[in-house]
C-alpha cells in the first residue's frame, strides 16, 4: 500500500524527522529488512507495528503525514525512506573518500564511527545513484575503477570548496576564531611548542588548539592536522614549509661515566664503551657519523636499551653509558656540565626544523594568526637552545 500525500506534507515530514532518534532509525532499518506480512483480516494498528511503545511517541507523526484509508502501514521500506529522506550526496562523498583513503570499508567504519552496514549502504547508494561501479571490492582491499578515480578527484574538490564556504560563513576569514590541530615531536613539543601555544591562547581568546605530541609522522588529511612541526629533511610536497632553525645530533656522556675511562676520539672507539640506545640489547644498533664528507657507520651492541629519549637521558645522567640525542633535548644538561659532548667533529649535518601547513587559496585567520605568532618565538627558542 502506498502513502497518499497530505496537503501540508513538507512541513509534517520535517516535524516527523525531527522527532526521530537515531535509535528509532536503526530499528526502522532493521524492520525494513524483514517486512511484516499483511494480515488476511484488518487488525488493530498496534498488533502490526514492530516498534512497541515507540509508536505514539515517534512513529505516529510520520504516518499521520501520509494517512492511508485503512490507517495501517504495511510498506515499511517506504516508511524508512521517508524517515531518512533522499541520499545525502555530500555525506556519501565523504564516506566514499574515507573508504578509499583507509583502503577498506571496515577501517572507514571505525574512523567515521559508523556501523559497517551503514558505510557499505552509503557507498552502494552512491553507486546506484551514479549508475556506475566506483569500487572493486576484494580480499586485498578496495580498488578504484576508472569512474571511481574520476569521481574521487571531483569529490575532493567539492568537499574542499564546501569546507572553505563553511569557514567563510563561520567568520574564520574575518577574525581569528575556531579550532586548530597542531602536531609536534613529543619532547620538542613539550619543551618548546607547548609554552608558545599557551601564550598564543592568552592572546587569541576565540581560538582553541588541540596539540598532538607524537613521534610518528602524522598525515594532514587522515589526522585532520592544520599545522605540524617536523625535524629533519622534508620530502617534496605541496605543503608550505617555514624553516625555524636546525638542531644537532650529538653524542654525550656524564663526567661520572667518563672519569675512569678514556673518552672516544673517533667513532670506532665507541665499541669499547657502554652505549644506551633504542634498539633491543640482543641486536646491534648502528650510529652514523661523518668524516671528510664520508659516512662512518659504527655497529654497536647496547648495554642498555630504552623506549623513550627521556629515559635515555636519565640513564646517561646516571652514568650508565654514552647516549645520542638532539641538541635541544640535552642543552640544559650540557650547559650545566652534567653531560659532556663527544665526537663533535664527526657529527652529521644539523637537521632542519620546519613548521608546515597545507596550501590553500585563502588561509583562515586562525591559521595565519598562529603561524605569524609562533614562527618568530620558536626561532628564538631554538637559537637560545643551541649548543
Amino acid at each position: 500500500m502506498q502513502f497518499r500525500r497530505h496537503p501540508h506534507h513538507p512541513r509534517r515530514i520535517a516535524a516527523a524527522k525531527a522527532a526521530f532518534s537515531e535509535r528509532t532509525a536503526r530499528r526502522i532499518e532493521a524492520a525494513c529488512r524483514s517486512p511484516p506480512q499483511e494480515a488476511a483480516e484488518p487488525q488493530p494498528r498496534a498488533t502490526l507495528n514492530p516498534f512497541d511503545g515507540l509508536w505514539d511517541a515517534e512513529i505516529r507523526p510520520m504516518l499521520e503525514a501520509f494517512p492511508s484509508s485503512a490507517g495501517v502501514c504495511y510498506d515499511w521500506e517506504a516508511a524508512f525512506q521517508i524517515l531518512v529522506g533522499p541520499m545525502d550526496r555530500l555525506d556519501a562523498m565523504q564516506v566514499m573518500l574515507t573508504a578509499v583513503e583507509c583502503g577498506s570499508l571496515s577501517r572507514a567504519s571505525r574512523k567515521l564511527g559508523q556501523p559497517l552496514a551503514t558505510v557499505s549502504r552509503k557507498v552502494s547508494e552512491l553507486e546506484s545513484h551514479l549508475k556506475a561501479d566506483l569500487l572493486i571490492r576484494s580480499t586485498k582491499g578496495l580498488e578504484l575503477t576508472p569512474a571511481g578515480r574520476t569521481f574521487i578527484a571531483a569529490a575532493k574538490t567539492v568537499l574542499e570548496q564546501l569546507n572553505e564556504a563553511e569557514r567563510a560563513a563561520a567568520g574564520e576569514y574575518t577574525e581569528p576564531k575556531g579550532d586548530l590541530v597542531v602536531t609536534a615531536p613529543t619532547m620538542f613539543g613539550r619543551l618548546h611548542v607547548l609554552p608558545v601555544v599557551t601564550t598564543f591562547l592568552k592572546t587569541f581568546s576565540q581560538v582553541s588548539v588541540e596539540l598532538m605530541l607524537t613521534d610518528r609522522v602524522t598525515h594532514f588529511l587522515d589526522d585532520q592536522v592544520d599545522v605540524a612541526l617536523r625535524i629533519g629533511d622534508l620530502p617534496d610536497s605541496s605543503l608550505i614549509a617555514t624553516c625555524l632553525g636546525a638542531v644537532r645530533r650529538v653524542t654525550c656522556a656524564s663526567p661520572a661515566y667518563l672519569a675512569p675511562r678514556t673518552a672516544p676520539a673517533v667513532p670506532q672507539d665507541l665499541v669499547d664503551h657502554d652505549v644506551i640506545s633504542f634498539e633491543s640489547v640482543s641486536s646491534p644498533t648502528t650510529w652514523r657519523y661523518f668524516s671528510d664528507g664520508h659516512e662512518v657507520a659504527v655497529s654497536l651492541r647496547s648495554r642498555l636499551s630504552v623506549s623513550t629519549i627521556d629515559a635515555a637521558i636519565n640513564a646517561g645522567l646516571a652514568g650508565a653509558g654514552v647516549i645520542r640525542a638532539n641538541s635541544y633535548q640535552v642543552a640544559d644538561y650540557v650547559r650545566d656540565d652534567l653531560l659532556l659532548l663527544l665526537l663533535e667533529t664527526y657529527e652529521p649535518t644539523p637537521r632542519p626544523v620546519h613548521l608546515i601547513y597545507d596550501k590553500r587559496n585563502r588561509l583562515p585567520l586562525k591559521l595565519r594568526a598562529f603561524v605569524d605568532f609562533v614562527v618568530p618565538r620558536l626561532r628564538d627558542r631554538l637559537r637560545v637552545a643551541a649548543i
